[in-house]
């Protein structure tokens, strides 16, 4: 049997995405949001800025390829409302 993301329990799912953003989070520096530094090509300038935005970028690819990856249109709900849920959680 395959285990799918949507099996697993909701709560869980929102705290390791959480997690995962808080630590991210956690090396962002004020310093970072100064004259758009997260902007520069250069990976020594603001690197929690630029790591936070991947990650982002990274799940929200994850949750729209999650959703169109279903054929059926009532399990593309059912993706779609556990997405809502756990952001809502």
């Amino acid at each position: 049997r395959t285990i799918r993301f949507i099996d697993l329990h909701l709560t869980e799912v929102a705290r390791q995405m959480t997690r995962l953003d808080a630590a991210l989070f956690e090396t962002i520096e004020t310093k970072d949001f100064l004259d758009v530094a997260w902007t520069s090509k250069n990976p020594q300038v603001a690197p929690g800025v630029k790591a936070i935005t991947k990650q982002f970028n990274r799940m929200s690819n994850w949750v729209a390829s999650s959703i169109m990856r279903e054929q059926d249109l009532q399990r593309r709900s059912m993706v779609i409302a556990f997405f809502i849920q756990a952001a809502e959680e």
